[in-house]
């Protein structure tokens, strides 16, 4: 297992946004260009990890709200509204929508969803899941290889348990 403090890399990130994670020894950095092209965007507030031998990547992507938004919305509202986004961008992808589900992550308590898309002719299995600190929320994003699936997920769950705020 290799340790990384994920967040660390960017001097724009606030010291209250870093988290530490151990990852598989299988899996590597991925540079901005390539979390860029798998999401298709320019967002820079992401850092991520690929595991290109068993088709698995990890990334983890921050936001800032303001402080009355920090307070009026939830992770369960902003899980929802993605899940929403997601399935109406990924209609031409095959998406479908495995459901629901919360669990913890870094101490603190994260909302999610499992789904599956077509990306090339290969069946993808994916889950995001929403967890906040403060006034800082962070999205989870995990993708794998279907029929990949099952070991790979043994792998984010090692990542998860891992995972803590460097500031505690």
């Amino acid at each position: 297992m290799c340790q990384y403090d994920c967040t660390t890399g960017d001097p724009m990130i606030p010291k209250e946004a870093m988290i530490d994670a151990r990852f598989p020894d299988s899996f590597r950095e991925m540079s901005l260009d390539e979390i860029h092209k798998t999401f298709q965007d320019s967002y820079d507030q992401r850092w991520g990890m690929w595991d290109e031998e068993n088709h698995s990547i990890i990334v983890i992507q921050w936001n800032k709200a303001n402080g009355l938004l920090a307070k009026v919305v939830g992770i369960e509202s902003v899980c929802k509204d993605d899940e929403k986004k997601l399935s109406k961008a990924m209609r031409g992808n095959s998406y479908v929508s495995e459901g629901f589900f919360d669990g913890a992550v870094c101490g603190t308590e994260f909302k999610g969803f499992s789904y599956r898309y077509v990306l090339q002719d290969q069946e993808q299995s994916a889950q995001l899941m929403v967890f906040r600190n403060g006034s800082l929320f962070y999205k989870l994003y995990y993708f794998s290889r279907s029929d990949l699936d099952g070991s790979n997920r043994e792998s984010l769950k090692a990542v998860m348990d891992s995972m803590c705020f460097v500031n505690e």
